[in-house]
C-alpha cells in the first residue's frame, strides 16, 4: 500500500513538513497497537515500532500517546525491520470518551439530579484520523434510541461524519419501522438497515468507503461490528461470537483496534464493545445532537431559558401540543447536566494541576536560596 490508500493526504503532508528537525524520519500509520508495542505502515511496508524515550517524558497524558489511526514521525533502526516514533502528528479528527470508570459508578448529587460519578476526569482517544464512523446498534435487545443519540453526540465531537448502522434486520420484521425512527433522531446523518448474516444492505455500506478513507466501527458488544467488517472483506477475518441468549448481551470478542485494508479501497477500523461510554464534549455537541430542541430553544421569549418553567419557553410549549416528546426532552436535560457535570471537574483538575505546579515551584525556590 503507498500513503495515499493508508490515509495521507495534504493535511498530514503539511504537519510532517512543519515538524521541526525532520531530516531522516519518515511517515508512517498506526495499525494496531498492544502493550505499547505498535505494528506502523509506511512506504517501505510494515514496521514493529516503539515510542521513543523523549516522545515517553513530554507526552501529555494518556491521550498524548498514538493510537490506532494515528500518523507519527518514525526514525529507522538500522539493519532491522523496526522503528522508533519520535512525533505523533496533529489529529485531523479523533473520537474519544471519558475514561472509564473502574471499581463501580460513585453515586452522587448534582444540580438537585442524581448522577453517577467516578473515573479520572480524563480523555481516552480511541481512534483517531477516522473519516466516517460507523455507528452499529443491533436490531435486538441491544436497540435504544438513547444510545445511538449519545454515539451521536460524541461523533459530532469527533468531526467524522457518522452513519448509523442497525444490524440484524433479519431478526426485526419491523426493521424499515426502526430505521425511520432512528432517522427522526439523527438529523440527516445516513441511516441503513443491514444484515451481516444474509448480506442484505451491505452493498449500501460499500457506498460509504473510497479510497484512502478510514472508517471506524464503534457500539456495544454483540451487536454485530467484527461480523459486519467480515461481510465487507469477503472473509472471515475477525473472530465473531454469538451473543448470549439469557441476557442478550455479547462478550468482548474483539480486543483490540486494528486498522483493516478493504478491498477496493478504504481502511476498516474495528474496536472493542463499549460497556460504558460516558461523553467527552462541550454543550454545542449536545445541542447538534438535539438539533430539533435547539431550533425550538431559539424561539424561546428568554435567551438564557432554561426550559423549565420559564414564561414564553417554546421547548415546553412543543411538549404541551405533543410535537416533542417528553422522554427526549429529559435526555436532552441529562445530557446537558452530564456535561456541565464534566466541566466541572475539568475546572477542579486543572486547579489542583496549576496548585501541585506552584507548589512544586515554591519548593524549588526554596532549594535553591538555601543552597
Amino acid at each position: 500500500m503507498d500513503l495515499i490508500d493508508l490515509g495521507w493526504n495534504s493535511f498530514f503532508e503539511e504537519q510532517f513538513i512543519a515538524q521541526e528537525n525532520a531530516d531522516g524520519l519518515f511517515p508512517a500509520r498506526v495499525l494496531s497497537e498492544r502493550r505499547g508495542l505498535y505494528l506502523v505502515c509506511g512506504e517501505a511496508g510494515e514496521l514493529e515500532a516503539r515510542v521513543s524515550g523523549k516522545f515517553r517524558n513530554d507526552a501529555s497524558g494518556a491521550s498524548g500517546f498514538p493510537v490506532t489511526g494515528d500518523w507519527v514521525a518514525c526514525a529507522p533502526v538500522p539493519g532491522e525491520s523496526k522503528a522508533i516514533i519520535r512525533r505523533l502528528l496533529p489529529r485531523k479528527t479523533r473520537f474519544a470518551r471519558k475514561e472509564p470508570i473502574s471499581g463501580g459508578k460513585k453515586p452522587g448529587r448534582f444540580e438537585g439530579e442524581a448522577i453517577s460519578s467516578g473515573g479520572a476526569t480524563a480523555e481516552q482517544v480511541l481512534a483517531a484520523n477516522i473519516d466516517t464512523l460507523f455507528i452499529v446498534i443491533g436490531l435486538d435487545a441491544n436497540f435504544r434510541l438513547h444510545r445511538v443519540e449519545r454515539l451521536m453526540i460524541q461523533a459530532y465531537e469527533s468531526a467524522s461524519r457518522p452513519v448509523v448502522v442497525l444490524n440484524k434486520a433479519d431478526l426485526r420484521p419491523d426493521a424499515e419501522e426502526k430505521r425511520k425512527s432512528v432517522e427522526d433522531v439523527t438529523f440527516g446523518a445516513a441511516v441503513h438497515a443491514v444484515s451481516a448474516l444474509t448480506g442484505s444492505g451491505i452493498e449500501g455500506l460499500r457506498r460509504h468507503i473510497g479510497r484512502g478513507e478510514t472508517i471506524a466501527f464503534v457500539g456495544s458488544s454483540g451487536v454485530g461490528k467484527s461480523s459486519l467488517i467480515n461481510a465487507l472483506l469477503g472473509c472471515d477475518r475477525q473472530k465473531v461470537t454469538e451473543v448470549s441468549g439469557a441476557v442478550g448481551k455479547g462478550r468482548h470478542t474483539t480486543t483490540a483496534r486494528d486498522l483493516i485494508p478493504c478491498p477496493g479501497g478504504g481502511l476498516l477500523l474495528d474496536t472493542p464493545g463499549l460497556r460504558e461510554f460516558q461523553l467527552w464534549c462541550g454543550e454545542d455537541e449536545v445541542e447538534s445532537g438535539f438539533a430539533d430542541i435547539a431550533g425550538l430553544a431559539a424561539r424561546c421569549r428568554f435567551s438564557d431559558c432554561a426550559h423549565r418553567s420559564e414564561p414564553g419557553c417554546a421547548v415546553k410549549e412543543a411538549i404541551a401540543r405533543g410535537d416533542l416528546p417528553e422522554d427526549r426532552y429529559r435526555e436532552y436535560l441529562k445530557y446537558m447536566r452530564e456535561i456541565r457535570y464534566l466541566d466541572m471537574k475539568k475546572e477542579q483538575r486543572a486547579r489542583c494541576i496549576d496548585h501541585d505546579k506552584a507548589e512544586r515551584m515554591g519548593f524549588m525556590k526554596k532549594k535553591y536560596r538555601k543552597e
